[in-house]
């Protein structure tokens, strides 16, 4: 379906003729396209993926355009974490200069994101703010202080709860089946993860109710245990 409608709109005008090997690279492309499209857990923040998602397509995707990511499948065998030398980022758009000569280095902006995140993640762990919960292990982002999100506390084998102290709305993923009745607003996706949509309004409960709601053992005289009083 999504190639017909990729075809239906113009994507590929130019090709004289889809083949059955062209086909085959465009499933490939439309498989990788269904992973970005779920949020790629459990792949873009795979421990032996996340530490390199500054090299791979899967890790760069948000920059890519649709041309460049045809290209990509139309000239590789497809394989989306393997990592990309200097030349391939430049002809993917991922290493460019923009309209006032600047260089734009998409690379090392994602390289940024990795390694403050994992110094990000051993700050939060030394501050009590990565916890046991009934789901495993979560960690706990206020305000959004760790760059790298879900996948980051993936990389690390943890779900994450980013929460949100001046709306007081939250996203949460763990790698296990959510109760639907867990919360009494937002909305379960995909069976692991729960969101508020934008100005859904805000939970009555508190932080400390939620983390009580996941079984989260907070640690005595931690920072969170602090901050949560």
């Amino acid at each position: 379906m999504l190639y017909k409608l990729l075809n239906k709109l113009g994507m590929f005008d130019g090709q004289k003729e889809i083949g059955s090997e062209d086909k085959a690279k465009i499933k490939k492309m439309v498989e990788f396209i269904n992973i970005v499209d779920s949020g790629g857990f459990q792949t873009l923040g795979a421990p032996d993926h996340f530490s390199k998602s500054d090299r791979t397509l899967l890790g760069l995707n948000r920059f890519l355009r649709f041309d460049a990511l045809w290209d990509y499948f139309q000239n590789t065998n497809g394989n989306f974490t393997r990592e990309l030398d200097d030349n391939e980022l430049k002809r993917l758009g991922l290493i460019y200069k923009d309209n006032k000569g600047k260089t734009i280095n998409r690379q090392k902006q994602q390289r940024k994101v990795i390694d403050s995140s994992m110094e990000k993640i051993q700050e939060l762990e030394k501050g009590g703010f990565v916890i046991d919960t009934k789901f495993g292990k979560i960690i706990i982002d206020i305000d959004s202080k760790l760059g790298g999100g879900a996948y980051a506390a993936q990389s690390i084998g943890a779900g994450y709860l980013k929460w949100e102290s001046k709306t007081n709305t939250l996203f949460l993923f763990v790698d296990r089946e959510l109760p639907k009745d867990l919360f009494n607003y937002g909305t379960r996706v995909r069976k692991k993860l729960w969101v508020m949509a934008a100005g859904e309004g805000k939970t009555e409960l508190s932080l400390k109710e939620i983390i009580e709601r996941l079984g989260g053992q907070i640690v005595p005289g931690s920072k969170l245990e602090e901050y949560l009083k």
